[in-house]
């Protein structure tokens, strides 16, 4: 696992150096070699936010969908995760239902909510539903 951790680390570290093809290589290594899921989702939802920078919304979704358990830990961070890159792709409706759904999941583990509220408020407001 060791080995997994260092590979998440590097690939942060490249995209902080805006090496965005570099560590998505490093995030598809360790999506396919790691056993642990909990290390996995956590690379699916840097990938996914990678891909969402790079205008690959679509792609992302197509990620996060993939590899979505409804009886994971991460499911809510998932559902956000594809509200933020909906989001950024002006998908204003389509982000407004991944936030309710990754708020209601929060909400049921007794999760504090406030900034995912403010992220999906901010998508209600008239000039960003009507831009």
């Amino acid at each position: 696992p060791y080995t997994v951790q260092a590979t998440l680390i590097w690939a942060a570290a490249l995209a902080d150096k805006q090496k965005t093809e570099e560590a998505l290589a490093k995030l598809d290594w360790v999506i396919e070699k790691t056993k642990d899921p909990n290390l996995r989702h956590i690379a699916v939802i840097h990938k996914a936010n990678l891909l969402g920078t790079q205008k690959k919304s679509q792609e992302a979704v197509n990620l996060l969908h993939k590899y979505f358990d409804k009886d994971s830990s991460f499911a809510a961070l998932n559902l956000e995760t594809e509200g933020d890159v909906l989001a950024g792709a002006s998908k204003n409706q389509q982000a407004l239902q991944a936030y309710n759904k990754a708020l209601a999941r929060y909400q049921a583990l007794g999760i504090n909510v406030q900034f995912l509220q403010m992220k999906r408020n901010d998508l209600l407001s008239p000039e960003t539903i009507n831009p």
